[in-house]
């Protein structure tokens, strides 16, 4: 699932915390992970923080553990895997890349990148933002 936009995290919790124990992969921006942790009072402004408790809350099909991608624009994108104690985390750098490489950014957020390479079962390569625009594109492994 998508956090989509930071006033879905304060306006719909309630859907949303009635989704989440059924999500395998939880996919967001710095923005939706701020408003998703203060529209829980967690009072906890770390995005890396954020992206581990978001990990760790409780699922009801505890054998495929949660994964979390934050974005953050030209900031690193935070990944973090749900464990049984301390979630793993991994930050990947963000390269800014020349728009003129760019021919079509459609699907390039909402972290379309991790999600077409967990479907393809590899590794995420990395992450690029196109400058003035922000936009996101894989890199052939």
């Amino acid at each position: 699932m998508n956090l989509s936009a930071p006033f879905l995290c304060q306006f719909f919790k309630e859907p949303m915390d009635q989704v989440i124990p059924y999500l395998d992969y939880l996919i967001g921006n710095e923005s939706e992970a701020l408003a998703y942790s203060e529209s829980h009072n967690w009072g906890i402004t770390d995005i890396t923080e954020i992206a581990k408790k978001l990990a760790n809350l409780p699922k009801i099909n505890p054998s495929r553990r949660r994964q979390v991608v934050i974005t953050q624009g030209t900031e690193p994108t935070i990944v973090a895997s749900a464990t049984d104690s301390e979630p793993s985390v991994q930050a990947y750098p963000v390269r800014k890349i020349n728009p003129a490489e760019i021919t079509d950014t459609n699907g390039a957020g909402y972290g379309t990148p991790a999600l077409l390479q967990t479907l393809n079962q590899k590794l995420i390569v990395s992450f690029h933002v196109v400058m003035p625009s922000p936009a996101v594109s894989l890199e052939a492994s």
